[in-house]
């Protein structure tokens, strides 16, 4: 398991990390902060996505994970697929990327995406690397980070919300 550590002002202790099976939990409990967040639809069953987390886990995909002593404050979990018409060649989508409020700003969302992207560029037949920006959370500025890593946008997400 990878763990950088670094100390500066704003923070005590940053860790990096890749997830394991006992971080399941407390990444369901960090999307459930995303998802009141985000004012997406339907409740958020924790248990529920508990047990996806483990089925993405459990495919030996991408969970990258951000400590501020021992605290998660922000993740990025993606998983890796086959195309539907090309079963040689693989494509990776992020499921969960989160940062708490509070540590937007700083280098940990850089941080999680650069090591997004180094572990799907590791893949052989990856041909596409792929992140959205589908819950209105900070839009525009999550675009201009991802137009600096040479992401480009490829469409748009339309609702139609029912209540």
């Amino acid at each position: 398991m990878k763990k950088v550590c670094y100390t500066n002002s704003m923070t005590k202790n940053i860790t990096y990390h890749y997830g394991t099976k006992k971080d399941i939990v407390p990444l369901a409990n960090l999307a459930a902060k995303g998802h009141e967040e985000a004012k997406l639809l339907g409740d958020f069953n924790k248990k529920r996505y508990a047990e996806y987390l483990l089925r993405v886990f459990n495919n030996n995909n991408f969970f990258y994970l951000v400590r501020d002593n021992r605290r998660l404050v922000g993740a990025l979990v993606a998983y890796k697929f086959n195309f539907v018409w090309d079963a040689k060649h693989i494509k990776t989508m992020d499921c969960f990327w989160y940062v708490y409020p509070e540590y937007r700003g700083t280098v940990m969302g850089i941080k999680l995406l650069k090591e997004y992207k180094k572990w799907a560029e590791s893949l052989p037949n990856c041909l596409e690397i792929g992140i959205a920006t589908s819950v209105n959370m900070n839009v525009e500025r999550t675009a201009k980070l991802l137009n600096k890593f040479n992401f480009n946008t490829i469409g748009t997400v339309h609702r139609l919300a029912h209540d």
